[in-house]
């Protein structure tokens, strides 16, 4: 007994002193990739890259200064995020749910500069926090791995620059992700659902979530969600009176006749966006009924086994499930109407969980696919405007559409799987 007790004190002893390497490169990574970029852009100036954050700000400020009347106010708008963060481009108008004003008011009350280094630090925190989280429930990985993955993610620079340093809201959203899918794995459905409900922010988001819960009859999710979704309208209606939903309704009307381009234009920048619709719309020759009509067939077919895979998740085990959940976000990513490449981080998550399950299966293609498209992700966030200034083709879309694919493969081979409860 001394001697096993001796023998696993020296091997503690020996894993420590092994992970201190990968410790130090991790720091060194997060330093490089994260932290100095961040610095260098934030510090001097305590001022975002661009004007995202601004607009979340300006909404707070419009609340705690001119009521709920005037939040969707397209003029006045643009004239306080120019007067809070002045920039050469124009800003566009901002239809998020009231809610999200309500959100940002408390900092609003502040002045912008701390407002916004407050904001980055815990778009930073939420991500890394969360990442790490999903890893530890998912995967088996030491403490060190884990956030060599994580200073890794923070590379991707659809997170770097838009989403830390730019100011936007989606690391919140791989935050709500990473609480529904533990609550869900923990069979704790109502309240996965309403912590799900949260994502109202932006609905676009939960595109195919909603099918998914009905699909795979989880209706205490759906309950769940309906129940958050009516306490966060509620409380907007109590605090920001009733008025303010037609005007938000107006809103969205206006928005998405500027972005569709009924009007003979678009406001959107396509190359900034990653959803096959914008993939298209960018390509030579993709408005063309030839490339047209192959887009289609490939988002129909990609949601006929996505469906499938819906189908069969009754019973299906933990695994499958988590990789379900990911594999639906991925691909609402895909076929969506609306995905700017800050919400492309969602797929970093998806891919990050998607490995740590693989990890379990034992598959050594598996596990060397997961590594190729990590990589082609993170090359793909780095390059990813300056490929679609130069060639018209946004390459973040095809990386999307190859991991949806490795995703569906994944949970195939979990269903083949011997151990298919596999936990």
């Amino acid at each position: 007994m001394a001697d096993d007790e001796q023998r696993i004190a020296v091997s503690e002893a020996e894993n420590r002193r092994s992970v201190w390497p990968l410790t130090i490169i991790c720091l060194g990574l997060f330093a490089l990739l994260e932290a100095l970029p961040l610095a260098l852009i934030i510090l001097p100036h305590r001022s975002p890259p661009d004007g995202d954050f601004a607009g979340f700000y300006t909404l707070g400020k419009l609340l705690n200064e001119y009521g709920p009347g005037r939040l969707y106010d397209f003029a006045l708008q643009q004239q306080i995020c120019n007067a809070v963060h002045p920039r050469g481009a124009a800003y566009g108008p901002l239809p998020y749910p009231p809610f999200v004003g309500l959100f940002f008011r408390p900092f609003a009350w502040l002045p912008f500069g701390i407002a916004y280094l407050i904001w980055a630090a815990a778009s930073l925190a939420v991500y890394l926090l969360s990442l790490n989280r999903a890893m530890q429930l998912f995967g088996s990985l030491r403490t060190d791995e884990r956030w060599l993955i994580s200073c890794l993610a923070c590379s991707y620079l659809p997170f770097s620059i838009s989403t830390a340093a730019g100011g936007q809201l989606s690391a919140m959203a791989v935050g709500i992700f990473v609480m529904v899918l533990s609550l869900d794995m923990e069979g704790r459905l109502f309240c996965s659902g309403l912590a799900l409900s949260a994502c109202l922010y932006k609905p676009t988001l939960l595109l195919l979530v909603g099918p998914f819960l009905l699909v795979t009859r989880r209706f205490r999710t759906v309950a769940g969600f309906a129940v958050g979704g009516g306490l966060i309208a509620a409380a907007t209606t109590a605090l920001e009176g009733p008025a303010v939903w037609p005007h938000w309704i107006e809103a969205m009307r206006a928005f998405s006749r500027m972005t569709s381009g009924a009007e003979g234009q678009t406001i959107l920048i396509l190359n900034k966006y990653a959803d096959l619709m914008s993939f298209s719309a960018m390509l030579p020759g993709g408005r063309a009924r030839l490339v047209g009509g192959l887009l289609v067939l490939f988002a129909l077919l990609m949601m006929a086994a996505l469906l499938l895979a819906w189908w069969r998740a009754r019973g299906a085990g933990n695994s499958y499930t988590t990789v379900l959940w990911v594999t639906t976000l991925t691909v609402s990513l895909l076929l969506n109407v609306y995905v700017p490449a800050y919400d492309t981080i969602l797929a970093v998550l998806a891919l990050i969980v998607t490995g740590c399950v693989v990890r379990r299966l034992g598959s050594r293609r598996l596990w060397i696919a997961f590594h190729v498209l990590w990589v082609l992700l993170l090359a793909a966030g780095f390059a990813y405007t300056y490929v679609a200034e130069r060639t018209q083709v946004q390459i973040l879309t095809p990386v999307l559409a190859a991991i949806a694919a490795y995703q569906l493969y994944v949970l195939h081979r979990i269903r083949k799987s011997p151990d298919r409860q596999m936990a």
